[in-house]
């Protein structure tokens, strides 16, 4: 039972991070020219460290230009983030994936 829980928590948070992102993104730009700053800013933290590139470009994203292609890139840099919590969330400990606990 609880190696069945190890190997759903690996899995379930980084999907967990990835719906928050998505949500983040589709609050964040309204895809017509605007954006709220709060939820942006939201966005840009928990895509951290790659999204602090986006810094360069806050004058475009602020002005509501291309947001499209900065919600791709949000979410792009969600995936990479998403991969790392996945390595995080795997047990570290060889042995305890060899038990079968069924």
């Amino acid at each position: 039972m609880e190696l069945k829980l190890l190997r759903k928590r690996e899995f379930l948070i980084p999907t967990i991070y990835l719906i928050f992102v998505t949500v983040c993104i589709f609050v964040a730009f309204d895809f017509e020219g605007r954006i709220v700053p709060i939820a942006w800013i939201v966005l840009l933290v928990i895509t951290l460290p790659w999204s602090i590139i986006s810094i360069f470009f806050g004058w475009a994203i602020i002005h509501g230009v291309a947001l499209e292609f900065f919600a791709v890139m949000y979410f792009g840099f969600a995936i990479v983030n998403a991969f790392f919590i996945y390595l995080i969330a795997k047990p570290k400990i060889k042995g305890l994936q060899s038990l079968n606990l069924d």
